[in-house]
This record gives structure tokens, sequence and C-alpha cells, in this order.
């Protein structure tokens, strides 16, 4: 976003959100999507607000703030244009995510203020857990296409 001075009003550089992906895992006792990195559950059908844990100076900050790694991650894939690979613990799914607000934008991706997922790309093993998953969601599930072979399985 810019920055302007306080009399000016703030512009977004764009309206559209930033569409990746992320892995996520899925919660078997309440079928909730989580983080794999923090104990913290998204929320169902509201967007996700990220805030910055990391330092007592960053409290009240707008996350993501530039010199540190707050905010909600996701990684820039275009499955027309290319292959990409993901590393993929064996207990989560890939979700398609927007991120909009304070948006910080890198070559391989983004980190942003606000997070939605979009729809679960679910394997045969996760199918009914993650049918389960998206409809209380309300997302969209897909397979993927192993003809692609865009998505690695890890063993973790």
């Amino acid at each position: 976003m810019a920055t302007h001075a306080l009399s000016e009003p703030i512009i977004p550089d764009s309206i559209e959100p930033f569409i990746g992906y992320k892995a996520l895992r899925i919660n078997p006792h309440n079928d909730r999507l989580y983080s794999p990195v923090y104990v913290a559950e998204w929320p169902q059908k509201e967007r996700a607000v990220a805030q910055c844990n990391r330092y007592e100076s960053h409290y009240g900050m707008t996350s993501p703030v530039s010199h540190c790694r707050c905010g909600f991650y996701a990684v820039r894939s275009d499955l027309r244009q290319g292959v990409t690979l993901y590393i993929v613990p064996a207990s989560s799914v890939v979700v398609q995510v927007a991120l909009w607000g304070k948006t910080i934008l890198y070559t391989g991706g983004a980190r942003a203020q606000f997070a939605y997922p979009q729809q679960i790309v679910a394997w045969t093993c996760l199918d009914e857990q993650a049918e389960r998953v998206a409809e209380s969601y309300g997302l969209e599930l897909v397979r993927p296409n192993y003809g692609t072979d865009w998505l690695v399985r890890g063993q973790a």
C-alpha cells in the first residue's frame, strides 16, 4: 500500500487480491483448517487478520511489518503457465488463498494483512475429510490432475 502524509487519502496499489497457494493442516478432531507453523485455526467463512506477535515494538502496527516475518504467506503459482512443486505434509491440504490489505510482494509469492481461503486441493487419502472441511468453510474442493504432477506429497 502506498504511504502518504496523514492529510492525504491512502490509495491501494491494487484493488485485486493476490491469489496464491499455501499448505494448511486439517485438525482430525473437528475438521478445521489450521496453520502448520503456529497453533492457530483459520476462521470459518470470515477473513483471517494477521497480527505481529514477534516483537513488542510492533504492537499496534499493521501486519505485515516490512522488516519482520509476520503476515499471511502464499506462494505464487499459475498452473496454466508451468509446474510449481510444493512439499506438503501428509496431513495437509493445499489451499488457494486470496491475500489483500497491506501486502508485500516477492518473486515467489506474497505476505499480507488479510487472507481468505478460496478452494481446497485434496488427495484420495484425505478426500472424505477434505469434503467435510470444504463444506464447513463454504469452499470449492478441487482434486489435482496427477498428469500435471504439480504437487509433490511429503512424508511428514
